[in-house]
Parts: C-alpha cells; sequence; structure tokens
C-alpha cells in the first residue's frame, strides 16, 4: 500500500464506522418509534374497549328495563283479569281470592327480581371482560414502550461499537503505517 493510499484508507475506515454509528442510532430511533405507535394503538384501545363495555352495560340494563316495563304491564292485566273472574264466580274478598292474588303478586316480585339480577349479572359481566380486556391491552402498551426503550439502547450501543470498531481499524492502519515507514 502506498503511502498516499494510507491516510486514504483510514478516512474511508472513520468515514465507514461514522456511517454505521449514525445509521444504527437512525435504525433504533425508527424501531423506537415503531413500538411508540403501537403503544398508543393499544392504549386506545383499551379506551375504546372500556366505552364498548359501558356502553353494552347501559344497553344491557335499558333492555331489562324495557323487559321490566312490558312484564309489570303483563302482570297488572293478569291482576285485573283475575279480580274479573273472581268478581264474576262471586269470590271475590275470599280467602281463595287473596291467596290467588297473593301467589300472583308474589311471582312477580321474583319475576322482577330476576329481571333485574339477570340484567345486573350480565352487565357486570360485560363490563368485567371489558376491564380485563383493556387491562391486557394496557399491558401490552407498556411492554412495546419497554421495546422501544430495549431498541433505543440497542442503537446506543451498536453506534458506540461501529465507533469503537472504527477506532481500532484506524489504530491498526496508522500501526501498519508506521511500521512500513520505519
Amino acid at each position: 500500500m502506498g503511502a498516499a493510499a494510507i491516510p486514504a484508507a483510514i478516512g474511508l475506515q472513520v468515514g465507514g464506522s461514522l456511517f454505521a454509528a449514525d445509521n444504527a442510532r437512525r435504525t433504533a430511533a425508527a424501531q423506537s418509534g415503531y413500538y411508540q405507535t403501537l403503544a398508543n394503538q393499544a392504549d386506545n384501545s383499551a379506551m375504546l374497549a372500556e366505552v364498548a363495555g359501558e356502553r353494552q352495560a347501559t344497553n344491557v340494563k335499558d333492555a331489562a328495563a324495557a323487559t321490566y316495563a312490558q312484564h309489570l304491564r303483563g302482570s297488572k292485566q293478569l291482576t285485573g283479569a283475575q279480580r274479573a273472574v273472581a268478581g264474576a264466580a262471586g269470590i271475590s274478598g275470599s280467602v281463595t281470592a287473596e291467596d290467588i292474588a297473593r301467589d300472583t303478586a308474589n311471582k312477580m316480585s321474583l319475576d322482577e327480581m330476576a329481571i333485574r339480577f339477570n340484567a345486573d349479572s350480565t352487565a357486570d359481566e360485560v363490563l368485567r371482560n371489558a376491564g380485563l380486556t383493556a387491562m391486557n391491552l394496557r399491558a401490552d402498551a407498556g411492554n412495546y414502550r419497554m421495546s422501544g426503550d430495549e431498541a433505543r439502547i440497542a442503537g446506543k450501543l451498536n453506534s458506540y461499537t461501529s465507533l469503537i470498531g472504527g477506532a481500532a481499524s484506524v489504530a491498526s492502519t496508522a500501526a501498519m503505517y508506521g511500521r512500513k515507514r520505519n
């Protein structure tokens, strides 16, 4: 290698090391940005899961309220029909008529409790599932952020490694040049 070639080789080694270091840094920044985007998407999805769960739970309770209102109308019609039948049969005010009315009222009360219990249970399950989904999505977001941090750290290490490797190569080339000159 000629005397003029040695400084050119050293220049190329320095340039290549700087380029590799910058490339490692840029790659790490891009990876980190990608993971941050995934984390933000997971956070948004978690929020949407909670909102959807709340909306669905409200819909369940609204449907139960409508079912209960319909049940109440049917119960009133049944009670009225029982009174009319009892009056027509001449047993209105009797123990039998009161037993029938009490039994009907108890059954209506049990039906009402069943409607409310089922609605509350379903709404609670919907909210619990939405909460679990949101929790998992937020955990994913945390993992993505951690991966982004790790990508930045790896990029710095790769950048430093490129610079150190370049410095070692330049030192080796300079040492060879120095030996050849002696």
